[in-house]
């Protein structure tokens, strides 16, 4: 559909400014409902790849090199305002299938933390490409949390490759994403610093599976 066709333009946009784009075939007993591509958070960007997609699978956009992604989730309670006044300044924006907001905002340099507050999770990954997120982006369907229908992402505002790529090469500074980094820090501390007496066992976000790892 052109809807569609307009949508792989920007994904092929995006990993022509660096960003790796992965196709998914759909796989209903996955949790996300598609097969990830194995090793996607080590994939570099290749415009060539969105070139595999076919309708029914999804496009994937690696977060951490040049843009993360704030997800918005109303249905579990996220609400911008919740941000004080700190949100990031976007270089995109979508809508998802269960009618929240994905806004792609320069790399925080930081790993990939749900719940940072109610409703809002940050997909990132830092700069030795640990704890990398990843977001499904348009023409990709799921279904929906509040709905139960098969609903496609869509963007809202295609992504500012031009501006993108200028603070990518220093030529731009873009700060607007450091009190949320400091935000995603805190809460790290504070929920992942075991206690004396009750050790945190579990595996480490970088050595979950591919399935278990922040996806939206």
């Amino acid at each position: 559909t052109p809807e569609q066709a307009q949508a792989l333009e920007v994904a092929r946009s995006l990993a022509s400014a660096g960003i790796p784009v992965f196709v998914a075939a759909a796989d209903p007993s996955s949790t996300t409902g598609y097969q990830l591509p194995s090793r996607w958070h080590q994939m570099c960007a290749d415009p060539a790849v969105i070139d595999n997609w076919r309708p029914g699978m999804a496009l994937g956009l690696v977060m951490g090199h040049g843009l993360d992604l704030l997800d918005v989730d109303p249905h579990s309670g996220g609400d911008p305002a919740a941000l004080n006044g700190n949100t990031p300044a976007s270089y995109g924006a979508a809508t998802t299938p269960s009618g929240g907001v994905h806004s792609f905002i320069r790399s925080l340099g930081v790993r990939s933390r749900d719940k940072v507050l109610p409703g809002i999770d940050v997909k990132a990954g830092d700069a030795e490409g640990k704890g990398r997120g990843f977001a499904f982006i348009a023409p990709t369907v799921r279904i929906s949390k509040t709905t139960g229908q098969p609903t496609p992402y869509r963007w809202v505002s295609a992504p500012d490759v031009t501006r993108l790529q200028a603070a990518m090469r220093g030529e731009i500074t873009d700060t607007s994403g450091a009190p949320l980094a400091e935000l995603i820090a805190q809460v790290r501390a504070a929920t992942t610093s075991p206690s004396p007496s009750e050790p945190y066992t579990g595996p480490a976000f970088d050595e979950m599976p591919d399935d278990l790892q922040n996806s939206v």
